[in-house]
């Protein structure tokens, strides 16, 4: 019975890692939108944008519905996007959730 849940709490500790580096892409995410927002140039550096190719791919689908879900908030021009920061919440409170459980199994 030990080595059983040994194995699920490194299962789900697996998890909670898995969803930390998701979480660190997402912050990734930001960065690069936040570069290209502020840049002056009108075109990015090429490394630059095939790197977000990669990362927007993964990133698209919990970020559009997150928008969806909570639209941008209009500051001016500017549209603050909030879901992506709900999403980072979310993210967290999944992670503390797993790790708990996995502590529990052990």
């Amino acid at each position: 019975m030990f080595i059983a849940g040994s194995i699920v709490a490194s299962l789900l500790f697996l998890l909670a890692q898995l969803l930390s580096l998701y979480g660190m892409i997402l912050l990734v995410r930001v960065l690069i939108e936040w570069i290209v927002f502020f840049s002056h140039n009108s075109r990015p550096p090429r490394a630059l944008m095939l790197v977000a190719n990669i990362i927007y791919k993964v990133t698209d689908p919990p970020v559009n519905l997150a928008d969806r879900l909570i639209p941008p908030v209009r500051v001016g021009n500017v549209g603050l996007r909030l879901g992506i920061l709900v999403l980072f919440f979310v993210l967290y409170f999944l992670i503390r959730i797993i790790n708990s459980i996995a502590l529990t199994v052990l």
